[in-house]
């Protein structure tokens, strides 16, 4: 009996207290408007086979609100995850490039809050979306089994 060949297996590697562990994806949420050029929309959320345990200083909150102020704002790699996050974006590094996965996080009642995605880096400038304006959509998803 012939059976249909499966696709690639479809995994994500996270590094988490010292150890690298490979997690499964049962789920892959991209936005329904995505486009790929210009960069508009072009987020996703992965559900993961199985949960994560991460350390509690690795939370964040969404930022839920339009503005910001640039002068508050920390530009977060993701090889910072072990140290206290970077100073803010101006003093932070000498070329945007060098950073993993960059974030943009705004300090705000003790937490930080994740603002924006950094979508596109040179040396000297970053471009990123705003997530306020997904959060509907993100709690959408999140949220769909927890009423």
């Amino acid at each position: 009996m012939n059976r249909p060949e499966a696709g690639p297996e479809q995994f994500v590697i996270i590094e988490t207290e010292g150890r690298t562990l490979r997690y499964g994806i049962r789920n892959f949420h991209q936005h329904p408007k995505f486009i790929v050029s210009p960069t508009e929309n072009n987020l996703a959320l992965i559900e993961l086979e199985r949960n994560v345990s991460i350390p509690s200083q690795q939370i964040v909150c969404l930022w839920s609100r339009e503005e910001l102020d640039l002068a508050k704002i920390i530009l977060y790699s993701a090889v910072d995850v072990a140290k206290q996050p970077t100073p803010p974006l101006m003093e932070s590094v000498k070329c945007f490039d060098q950073l993993l996965a960059p974030s943009i996080m705004v300090p705000a009642e003790g937490f930080l809050h994740l603002a924006g995605l950094v979508v596109n880096s040179t040396c000297a400038r970053i471009r990123f979306i705003k997530l306020y304006k997904f959060i509907p959509w993100i709690e959408g998803i999140v949220w769909e089994n927890d009423g």
